[in-house]
Formats: structure tokens, C-alpha cells, sequence
């Protein structure tokens, strides 16, 4: 339902802005596969678009794609 829709987004959202306090890179630093692990049901594409309005996509060398903020 649309209710439970706005709950996870909101979950998420939370959830990206702990990461980030967490991270003790600088720029700080997270990367989508720890965010997958806690939402496995969710799309890449919906995970990226909730770190879009927090984050900037930085790819690196790696398989993973972080984003700093």
C-alpha cells in the first residue's frame, strides 16, 4: 500500500544518513551493497534515487559504486 511505501522510504532515507555519520572516511562514504543487505528487496535504482538528494555518485575503481557526501 501507499502507506507502507512512505514507511520504507522513510526507513531508508534514515538508514543512508546513519551510514554516512558512520563512515570514518572523509569525504564520508557509503556503498550501495550495505544498504542492499538491509533492504534486499529493493531495487538498485530505487536505493539510488533515495541517495541522490543526500550524496554525490562517485565511481571508483571498484566493482562497488560508492557515494560521498
Amino acid at each position: 500500500s501507499k502507506r507502507v511505501n512512505f514507511i520504507q522510504r522513510d526507513l531508508l532515507q534514515i538508514f543512508i544518513y546513519r551510514l554516512f555519520l558512520q563512515s570514518d572516511e572523509r569525504p564520508r562514504r557509503i556503498r550501495i551493497e550495505d544498504i542492499k543487505r538491509v533492504f534486499p528487496r529493493l531495487a538498485e535504482s530505487s536505493i539510488r534515487k533515495r541517495l541522490k538528494t543526500s550524496a554525490d555518485f562517485r565511481r571508483t575503481g571498484n566493482e562497488t559504486s560508492p557515494f560521498s557526501n
